[in-house]
């Protein structure tokens, strides 16, 4: 954008009057803004590592008591979830495309139908916080129809 388009607002500052007087062939905007926003993440990248260096003791401790929260609200949604699944009138392999990716979901149905590797990789994949006890495995096992020998 050429400076006399620039200059025609009234609005700058000294400083900025300044820059554009300075380039009198035009300021290119879409540069200057790219190379701001640039500069804005690296700036963002850095103070976000800083801060997370100087609470590390205190931002561990805090993500450590919300992973344990995580897995006990987890645990009891997906008991509950499961508990309704169980009399048999809902089919849990309708639901896996909400919870698995289109990759994910492939590898699962790559495995035995009803296959307790099968339900194991569902579980392994899905329960990133260790929710998933021995009791629950079984009401997930009965929810697929596993049979367990």
């Amino acid at each position: 954008m050429h400076a006399e388009h620039l200059l025609e607002w009234d609005g700058w500052s000294a400083l900025a009057k300044s820059f554009i007087e300075s380039h009198s062939k035009g300021v290119d905007v879409e540069s200057l803004f790219r190379n701001y926003e640039i500069r804005v993440t690296e700036f963002q990248n850095w103070f976000h590592s800083s801060l997370e260096r100087a609470g590390e003791p205190h931002l561990s401790e805090y993500r450590k008591y919300e992973r344990m929260l995580k897995k006990f609200g987890l645990e009891s949604f997906w008991n509950i979830m499961f508990s309704q699944v169980i009399p048999g009138k809902i089919d849990p392999y309708k639901y896996l495309e909400l919870y698995l990716t289109r990759s994910e979901l492939d590898e699962v149905l790559s495995l035995p139908k009803h296959s307790q590797q099968q339900v194991d990789r569902i579980i392994q994949i899905i329960d990133e916080y260790g929710a998933c006890d021995q009791s629950l495995r079984n009401k997930i096992y009965t929810a697929f129809k596993v049979n367990i020998k």
